[in-house]
């Protein structure tokens, strides 16, 4: 079966919901903070600032885009 993929059925507006883009942020803070961890070798007792530096780069990153 032959499924086509009909762009004028998803409309123009292709901006992910509020509540999706939360998501997708949260998501990459998390990640960012997991590599900042890593690269330290989890040495435990930096959660927190591993996370406020992961936000900060994220809104570095975001005041960027157009």
């Amino acid at each position: 079966m032959h499924m086509s993929h009909n762009t004028s059925d998803r409309g123009d507006d292709l901006e992910p919901s509020p509540r999706m883009a939360g998501y997708f942020r949260e998501s990459m803070i998390r990640l960012y903070a997991y590599y900042l961890a890593e690269h330290r070798g989890f040495a435990p007792g930096h959660e927190v600032e591993d996370w406020l530096t992961a936000e900060r780069q994220l809104q570095t990153i975001e005041s960027a885009w157009p």
